[in-house]
This record gives structure tokens, C-alpha cells and sequence, in this order.
């Protein structure tokens, strides 16, 4: 008589295997990514060469995501090396690709491979997680995301000596490079090439993505000289609102068309759910800036104790679906959280001491707005048999587009105390978009009922962004 083999040891094996994978690459796009929308500035051509980092982030992650047929996670593991090789170059510092100016050209060429490694290390993994088996792949997403929440442990000066400010070895950067070694040589094995490539995304996700690219060297720009403008206010004592700034409005405006690209794209390829998947990613990017930051003095652990389990249960929530989407709902969350804290209790949002309820709040809104977001775009059911990979890539280049946008108004709220900045603004954008989620899930699970009928054998419709039963 034949003994088979139990499979759930195998099946756990796989599982962690995932997290090791995955969870580096979401470190890296919360902490190296979402840094390199603020390159400092600088006079010459090294300053010039980093301002140009964020087009060469979303380029790399637009192309690599066209590489169907080789393993995604092995690109991913190549671009963390190559983000590590970017750090040793400029001298091994904790933030070496995105902290200083620019000086010398080999430090602007090294941020911008930092960059190009980034967005192969993301876009490797998005590739690498449509790959997996449907069950996996809700793994490999949960942690892809609890990776971004984890970017705080980049403040934490781990080997420091007494200068806080020498240059050390990015001791996280190099943990996360070898836990993605070991979880994609359990994953893919010796194998370069993919077992079930799946179908290549559109080429006009990718064309989306490089026109996006180009308007966050131009929102860069704009956003250094609005923060150059209001710093210089400060320093004169001058009591200017923001709005006043001569930068203000061209940097509204490069993000409002951008915005507008997007939304026209996936309103064009996916209707209206893709819609409301590119408006949930543009209102999570400010929405992860403000929520999950490592303000002074205040102690991480908590804000990572808040925000991981809202993760795991935004994307459990994306699994089961419901009338309300919980990123609509984390939107929201975070957007009260920081009105209240900076309207009512007159509370600086970035130098709260202990733990605030605010910043809790926050915390959990943002989890649960990027564990209910990611899930949805990778678990999306394609009944044309299209991959998810194409609405996964334009998630996260409209996720950078708004962190890219909205990127000086969050840092102004997060630094500045003066009654000239006027610090909810970012967090009303935040509960705007929301609201707006809100409104197109209701609207999509209505089209979904209307263009589903129920089957002869009586089965209730299903909506098809999620796959769940609308009985």
C-alpha cells in the first residue's frame, strides 16, 4: 500500500517561502522608493543625474514587468543587489542612494542605479507573485505590503558609532537581500525561467507608466522650489500661505493631469474597477507618507503593532469582499485621524510623544487602505484570461504619482508648525480619495449586478472585480 506524503509541511515550507521573498521588496519600495520622489537638490550635473531617479524607477518597473517568461523572483533578487552594489559605491551609507545631495558624478550615477534597482526589485515581484498559485499569491501579497509598513526600521540607527551621521553598512538593506535569496531559491529553485509565464500585460499599461515617469521629474522640481520657497519664508519670518507660493499650482497641475492619465487608461482597459484601483493607489502614496513615517522620539514598534495586522486584514477582507472596500475605509481613517489631531487638538502631527491615538489610527488606516488595495488589483479574477499583472503595475505607478504629487505638502505637515502651512490639506486630499473609492465600489458591485444574471441553476451573480457572489 502506497503512503502519501502529508502535503502541509510542503505547503508551510511555501508559504514562508513567499514572505522571504516578498517581504524585502516591500521594505525596499517603502523606504528606498518612496525616498527617491524626494531627491535633494544641488548645483551640476551629480544633482541633475539623482532629480531624473524616479522616471528611471517606474522605466525599470514598466519593462520588467514585459519579462513574462523569466522567473520574477530572481529579477527581484537582482535588483536588491544591485540597490545594495548602489550603497557600497557611495560609501555604505544608511541612506547613501536617497539621503544627501548629489556632490560627485559617480554619486548621482549611483543613485540613479539605485533607482533602476528598485523598480526591477518591484518590478521582479509583481511578476514573481502573478506567477504563484492563486492561494500563494495571497501570501506573497501580504507580505509585499507589511514589507512597506516595515520602512521605519530604516531610522533606527542600527551600527552607528557616535557620529549618527558616518557613513555604515545598511545593515536591513543587506537582511532583506539575503532573506529574498533564500526564499526565491525555495520558490523558483535553480530555474531562471518561469513555469507558467501567463499572458504578457498590455503594452499600454507600460506606455502609461513611462509617461508617468516623465511628470515625476517635473513634480520633483516643482516640489523641491515649494520647499525651497516656504524654508526661505520661514527664515525671513514671513507668514505667506501656501497656496501663494509660485509652485504651489504647476505642481497641482502636473499631478492633476497625471491623475488623469491614469484614470483615463484604466477607465479605457478595466472600467470602473480599474478606476477605483488607480484612485485608491494615488490616495495611498501621501496616505503611507503621513501614516507610516519614523517621527523624533517616537518609539516604531508600536506604529509596526498597528499597522501589520491591519494589513493582514485588509487583504483578508479583499478576499471575502463586501459593500464597502476596506481601503476606501483606511482612506478615510487616516484622513480623520490627521484632521482631528491637527484641527482639534492642535497636536503636531510629526512630533507626537508616546503614542498619540492619532498616529494609532493612522497607522491602521493605512494598513488596512494597502493590504485591501494591493490584494484587490492582484487577486482580480480576469474572465478574458488577461493577467493582473498589467492593473498591478499602473497600482503602483499611480501610488507613486501621488506620493510624488503630494510628497512636499506631507513633508510641510510632518516638519512645520507654521500657521502659514496649512497642514490638514494633505489629509482632506487623503479622505477625498476615499470617499471617492467608496462611491466606485458601490457603483462597480451595481454595474456587476446589473450585467450578471443568475444561472439556470439558480447560482446568484458574481461581481466580477473580485470573484465574490453577490447574493
Amino acid at each position: 500500500m502506497d503512503v502519501v506524503a502529508d502535503p502541509r509541511p510542503r505547503s508551510r515550507r511555501s508559504r514562508l517561502a513567499a514572505v522571504a521573498a516578498a517581504l524585502p521588496v516591500g521594505y525596499v519600495l517603502g523606504t528606498q522608493g518612496l525616498s527617491l520622489l524626494s531627491a535633494p537638490g544641488g548645483a551640476g550635473l551629480p544633482a541633475a543625474l539623482a532629480a531624473f531617479a524616479p522616471a528611471v524607477l517606474l522605466l525599470a518597473l514598466g519593462l520588467t514587468v514585459l519579462a513574462i517568461r523569466v522567473a520574477g523572483w530572481w529579477l527581484a533578487v537582482a535588483g536588491l543587489l544591485v540597490v545594495g552594489a548602489a550603497d557600497l559605491a557611495t560609501g555604505g551609507g544608511q541612506d547613501a542612494v536617497t539621503g544627501l545631495p548629489a556632490t560627485t558624478l559617480s554619486d548621482g550615477l549611483a543613485v540613479l542605479a539605485g533607482a533602476a534597482g528598485v523598480g526591477l526589485a518591484v518590478g521582479g515581484a509583481l511578476l514573481g507573485l502573478v506567477q504563484l498559485a492563486r492561494p500563494l499569491r495571497h501570501v506573497g501579497i501580504a507580505a509585499l505590503a507589511v514589507g512597506v509598513a516595515l520602512a521605519p526600521l530604516a531610522g533606527m540607527p542600527v551600527g552607528r558609532g557616535p557620529d549618527p551621521y558616518a557613513p555604515v553598512l545598511d545593515w536591513w538593506l543587506w537582511l532583506a537581500v539575503l532573506s529574498a535569496l533564500g526564499g526565491t531559491a525555495a520558490l523558483a529553485g535553480g530555474s531562471f525561467l518561469a513555469e507558467s509565464p501567463g499572458r504578457r500585460p498590455r503594452t499600454g499599461a507600460v506606455l502609461a507608466i513611462g509617461l508617468t515617469a516623465g511628470s515625476t521629474v517635473l513634480a520633483g522640481a516643482l516640489g523641491r522650489a515649494l520647499v525651497d520657497d516656504v524654508t526661505a519664508d520661514l527664515a525671513r519670518n514671513l507668514r505667506r500661505p501656501l497656496p501663494e507660493s509660485p509652485s504651489t499650482l504647476p505642481l497641482l497641475a502636473v499631478g492633476l493631469l497625471t491623475a488623469l492619465l491614469l484614470l483615463g487608461y484604466a477607465a479605457r482597459t478595466w472600467g470602473v474597477d480599474g478606476v477605483r484601483q488607480v484612485a485608491v493607489g494615488l490616495g495611498l502614496g501621501p496616505a503611507t507618507l503621513l501614516a507610516l513615517p519614523y517621527p523624533p522620539g517616537l518609539n516604531i514598534v508600536p506604529i509596526l503593532l498597528c499597522s501589520a495586522p491591519a494589513i493582514l486584514v485588509g487583504t483578508r477582507w479583499a478576499r471575502r469582499g463586501g459593500a464597502v472596500g476596506g481601503d476606501a475605509v483606511g482612506l478615510v481613517l487616516v484622513a480623520a485621524a490627521g484632521v482631528v489631531a491637527d484641527t482639534v487638538n492642535g497636536a503636531r502631527w510629526g512630533a507626537p510623544v508616546g503614542l498619540p491615538a492619532h498616529v494609532a489610527v493612522a497607522a491602521v488606516g493605512a494598513g488596512l487602505a494597502l493590504g485591501y488595495g494591493l490584494a484587490r488589483a492582484g487577486l482580480r479574477p480576469e474572465p478574458s484570461g488577461e493577467s493582473p499583472l498589467g492593473l498591478l503595475a499602473v497600482w503602483v505607478a499611480a501610488l507613486l504619482t501621488g506620493a510624488a504629487t503630494l510628497l512636499p505638502f506631507a513633508g510641510l505637515a510632518l516638519v512645520t508648525a507654521d500657521p502659514g502651512v496649512p497642514v490638514p490639506t494633505t489629509f482632506v486630499l487623503v479622505g477625498a480619495f476615499g470617499v471617492l473609492v467608496a462611491v466606485l465600489t458601490m457603483l462597480s458591485r451595481r454595474l456587476a449586478l446589473a450585467a450578471s444574471a443568475p444561472t439556470a441553476a439558480g447560482e446568484p451573480p458574481v461581481d466580477t472585480s473580485t470573484g465574490q457572489r453577490l447574493d
